[in-house]
């Protein structure tokens, strides 16, 4: 339980106020607190699409979490349906939200917390712009996900990739080996024209070094002003000594399109995006391909296009239409929605109205990309290849709030041709599957239709539009071997190495795209897939018999047959060989009996779990007849950092035709194993030779019991230009129990400076999660002010019975300098905050509320000491 404390003066005259208020005493009316929550809790009450989502109460309690989550010394209570007490160490304030309200009454409730907040907590979000939206966002949070609110930097992005241009360079940076790198030069862009090139190494931007540099933090220092210039200096592979560049900064188109013949006669172009200036992009790469030689059709790649300007699609379909309609929009319960485009037609000037047109689609074909291909299909003008959709078919708009913040939330439905995207996405007139499989391991396609899409990718409510089944399914099948490059693991923040294309590994969506628009092709859809039908039956045949055999030699029956119509109830049972333990690698037997009255035919699944290791992964069972059990063995193993606990695991269960069922949750027990402690020992030391470089001597201590690896040492990027780092990375490696290392950064101040800047040092240690953060002044120190320092230790002491079926949950966290404070959180909101009363504290205990029932319910701890650093205690119990 939270144990109530004191209210603030502050705080009770601010409650005397709202209870004015409420008990309607008049007085002048104040101006409002925060300026923008009015306003866009007006505009959400007035335009937001999903209005049946405004349910107040729901959305301040989400809120809540968001709170909880950025301001650490903040906890919040449940008291009822409609109320909440929001705690700091010193204060306490108790908010209503009454049962009858509008989202508008969200302002008082909203401002209540937003006074509270400033008058109470001393760790409210560094990064904060401005409190109103910080209130408004948090309240937007319960919404989609595409609706939030913007503060500048993040309008800026939008700006940009809306418009498809900006002043820059133009070229696309990354961190790649810990090293900031250019991985895409734009052709015809300034750093093109200045002879820069991909994989170009940037060791400085202008005078400041780039050591530990984040690289949106170097987008930020290269972008600038057209006209004015940046100072690159690159390491080049091939070149000894580094190269120094001088980049004027220009007007940067951002390439959206790429393209390429597919011998001899069939274009083949990628659409990425869709910006302002795609459509004239696209439409250069077309007219090229088409003066240049006779081509047969033109293949367009949407699988990886998550969308973008709706005109900007809208605008490419319009190439290919020499009349019809291509979007229609409506707003809430399909009617006419304000602000909006309610139609747009094709203009007559179709430059390539008789070229066929095959698009290409996937679960990552989203929104502005659905809209273009669903809206030439509707019109008989091209084919879809490939597997179903993403199903986002909703339209945003953005409304300023003030200077610094911009509201963007879903206003409307976007319509191709007067019909929404169904839930579950576009389903292909021509289905491509692939089923990879390998011992234990699977990759397969995803269900369309599943009961627990979230409301924004569902149907709309007045509509009855339902995806029509795809006229072929064609599936292929392949090995999954181990060293799949799906299956590489990417380092935070690090850019991912691009995949080479593999000439001897097909793509059977090209590959039958191509085949149909070069023997088949037609600027009508409907009579191309007529024409095709032959190519298409001999290939569905043979492609049926290559798929049951192939999932026959890995034990699995993948004869189809029509789905029974009965209720499907399956039981889930899941055995591991060996206990579950952090770390350890395990194999999984996971056992389905089909207790229904009629078979199941190629039934497969996906696992959802409180667990990393077990979230998302696919599973496979074929053919279950009635009353018999079908097994399928994966093997497991749970991050090292994993704690003692529970991991919930459910599967939900489909065949060819979607969901069918979800089988009863299964709880797993899994054990942690020794884990490392770390403690480090730091001294600032002048180089003799030259009293602006400094050697940051660090030595690291393992005093744990169990071995520490993947342990990195680095220095943060100053965020400003009082110093530079010169060496500001060690890769440590393993560190055994009890051993101890040192070594040295290296950093110089770039003038002299009051107060003596500081310098950020972090220790991490991936395989256990484990994090040390220390703040170092850069002024020399003397060896007696060394001092080792280690982090908290935490440490769950049980469970007590404190009344009939209320427990709660006993924690323990102990440093050897003292505490500073210790926060709880379970599941997403903070339910315990403490500040040790004494300063010299080196123990806290917590009594958290709980309940020892089924729900498995994930646990989080931090503690922080007297220097800064932190422990975190993660798990699910």
């Amino acid at each position: 339980m939270i144990s109530r404390t004191r209210i603030s003066p502050l705080a009770s005259s601010f409650l005397c106020a709202l209870l004015l208020v409420a008990s309607g005493a008049r007085a002048a009316a104040p101006p409002p607190l925060f300026p923008a929550l009015s306003p866009g809790l007006t505009l959400l009450e007035r335009y937001y699409l999903f209005d049946d989502q405004l349910a107040p109460a729901p959305l301040f309690e989400k809120a809540g979490e968001v709170f909880t989550r950025d301001i650490q010394d903040l906890t919040i209570q449940q008291l009822s349906d409609q109320s909440w007490l929001y705690a700091t160490p010193d204060c306490e304030l108790v908010v209503e939200v009454p049962a009858d309200a509008t989202v508008r009454t969200l302002e008082v409730p909203l401002t209540a917390v937003g006074r509270f907040l400033e008058a109470c907590s001393a760790h409210l979000p560094p990064e904060l712009p401005d409190m109103d939206s910080y209130l408004l966002g948090a309240a937007m949070a319960g919404l989609d996900p595409y609706s939030a609110v913007f503060d500048e930097r993040r309008q800026t992005e939008h700006n940009i990739q809306y418009q498809g241009r900006l002043a820059g360079i133009g070229a696309r940076i990354g961190s790649r080996h810990d090293q900031l790198t250019l991985i895409e030069v734009y052709p015809d862009s300034p750093a093109a024209r200045a002879d820069l090139r991909d994989d170009d190494e940037v060791l400085r931007i202008d005078d400041l070094s780039t050591k530990n540099i984040l690289a949106t933090d170097a987008v930020q220092r290269i972008r600038g002003p057209e006209g004015t210039t940046v100072t690159l200096l690159v390491r080049r592979k091939g070149f000894a000594d580094p190269l120094s560049v001088i980049v004027t900064r220009g007007i940067v188109m951002i390439p959206s399109v790429k393209s390429r013949m597919l011998e001899p006669d069939i274009l083949y172009t990628e659409i990425t995006q869709f910006s302002q200036t795609t459509p004239d992009d696209f439409r250069q790469h077309l007219q090229k391909a088409v003066e240049n030689q006779q081509i047969r059709g033109v293949v367009i790649d949407l699988r990886h296009n998550s969308g973008g300007s709706m005109m900007g699609s809208s605008a490419i379909g319009d190439l290919f239409l020499r009349e019809g309609l291509l979007i229609t929009t409506s707003g809430r319960d399909g009617k006419a929605a304000r602000g909006i485009i309610p139609e747009v037609r094709a203009s007559g000037d179709a430059p390539f109205p008789d070229l066929p047109v095959i698009f290409l689609m996937s679960p990552s074909t989203a929104s502005g990309s659905e809209l273009l291909a669903a809206s030439l299909r509707n019109n008989d003008r091209a084919l879809l290849v490939g597997e179903h959709s993403f199903g986002k078919g909703c339209i945003q708009k953005t409304f300023p709030l003030h200077a610094t913040s911009t509201m963007k939330m879903s206003v409307g439905h976007f319509l191709p041709n007067g019909e929404p995207i169904p839930g579950g996405g576009l389903v292909p007139d021509i289905e491509v599957l692939t089923y990879r499989v390998g011992k234990g391991r699977l990759a397969i396609p995803l269900p369309i239709h599943r009961s627990d899409r979230p409301f924004w990718l569902r149907t709309p409510k007045w509509s009855k539009a339902a995806a029509a089944p795809a006229s072929y399914t064609i599936a292929f099948a392949e090995d999954l071997p181990e060293d799949d490059p799906s299956l590489r693991e990417v380092e935070e923040g690090e850019e991912p190495e691009e995949e080479k294309e593999n000439p001897d590994k097909p793509d059977r969506a090209i590959e039958i795209a191509a085949a149909i628009l070069r023997n088949h092709g037609s600027a009508s859809s409907s009579e191309m897939l007529a024409n095709a039908q032959p190519f298409l039956q001999d290939m569905l045949a043979s492609s049926e018999n290559d798929l049951s055999d192939f999932m026959y030699t890995e034990s699995l029956d993948w004869n189809d047959g029509p789905r029974p119509r009965v209720e499907a109830k399956f039981a889930l049972e899941i055995t591991a060989t060996t206990p579950l333990r952090a770390g350890e690698e395990t194999e999984l037997e996971l056992r389905l009996t089909n207790n229904s009255a009629a078979p199941f035919y190629r039934v497969r699944g996906l696992l959802d779990s409180t667990s990393g290791a077990l979230h998302g992964r696919p599973v496979a069972f074929g053919r279950i007849e009635p009353g018999t059990t079908r097994a399928w063995r994966m093997k497991v193993k749970p991050p090292s950092s994993t704690r003692t606990g529970r991991v919930q695991v459910e599967v939900m269960l489909f065949d060819d035709n979607g969901e069918i069922a979800k089988a009863t949750p299964v709880r797993l027990a899994v054990e942690e194993t020794p884990r490392p402690h770390l403690a480090m020992q730091t001294r600032v030391a002048t180089d003799p030779t030259d009293p602006t470089r400094l050697d940051i001597h660090v030595e690291l201590e393992n005093r744990g019991k169990g071995t520490a690896e993947k342990v990195v040492l680095r220095l943060k990027h100053p965020t400003d230009e009082h110093f530079e780092i010169l060496e500001g990375t060690s890769d440590i490696g393993v560190l055994e129990p009890g051993a101890r290392t040192s070594f040295t950064l290296k950093a110089r101040l770039m003038g002299s400076f009051d107060p003596v800047p500081e310098a950020t040092l972090f220790v991490t240690e991936k395989t256990h999660i484990l994090f040390l953060e220390r703040k170092l002044p850069l002024a020399a120190s003397t060896p007696a002010t060394e001092a080792w320092n280690e982090s908290p230790r935490i440490t769950i002491d049980g469970i007590d019975e404190i009344g009939e079926d209320e427990y709660e949950l006993l924690i323990s966290a102990s440093d050897d300098h003292g505490l500073a404070q210790v926060r709880a959180r379970i599941d997403d909101t903070t339910v315990a905050y403490l500040e040790p009363d004494s300063g010299d504290s080196t123990t806290a205990q917590l009594r958290l509320p709980w309940k020892p029932s089924d729900d498995v319910k994930r646990l989080r701890i931090e503690a922080k000491d007297k220097d800064g650093l932190t422990e975190l205690y993660a798990g699910s119990m």
